[in-house]
């Protein structure tokens, strides 16, 4: 992260989430760290922009990690219970699946084990990511909540120049007790 504090806007330390979009949007920053839900913020974006999957370092595979933060389920009290289990196969179809993503926003796509095509050219960078590579998901987040603050606050640091790597990470280590 101290290696990235050089790319930084001066006074990085204030930028939000929205003002990084925006800087990248009125190209006064070259690079958006974020993932494919952000997709749809840059659909009138007046510049060619792609994606790519930040590299593992060196010796290590790259590995694309999925954020599931949505699902759609059936009521078991529903006296549909026939028609609920049929959509919900149909939805893990390719048609289902592809259909299901043409109709979220942009960047939402479902956890499946064959290729789907969208009409959204990013949408489809996004997709080919997963291609060759092994995926895995994301589910323990909720185990992190308490150290979200505490691992923002020490790459701060660290990009500021304030705090080493490793002294960061002993912070982060010592609040998770």
């Amino acid at each position: 992260m101290a290696d990235v504090a050089q790319y930084c806007p001066v006074g990085f330390e204030s930028v939000t989430y929205n003002d990084s979009q925006i800087l990248f949007n009125t190209q006064r920053a070259v690079m958006f760290v974020d993932g494919s839900w952000t997709t749809g913020v840059y659909a009138d974006a007046t510049f060619n922009w792609g994606i790519f999957a930040i590299p593992a370092p060196v010796g290590n595979e790259t590995i694309i990690c999925f954020h599931p933060d949505m699902a759609i389920t059936m009521n078991t009290g529903s006296p549909y219970q026939e028609e609920a289990q049929s959509f919900l196969f149909w939805l893990c179809t390719e048609d289902g699946a592809t259909k299901a993503s043409a109709n979220l926003p942009t960047g939402y796509f479902p956890m499946i084990n064959f290729p789907i095509t969208l009409t959204d050219k990013h949408a489809n960078e996004f997709l080919a990511l997963n291609q060759g590579r092994e995926t895995d998901a994301r589910f323990l987040w909720p185990k992190l909540m308490d150290l979200y603050a505490p691992m923002n606050q020490a790459v701060i640091a660290v990009m500021k120049g304030q705090m080493t790597a490793k002294a960061a990470a002993d912070m982060v280590a010592a609040a998770k007790k």
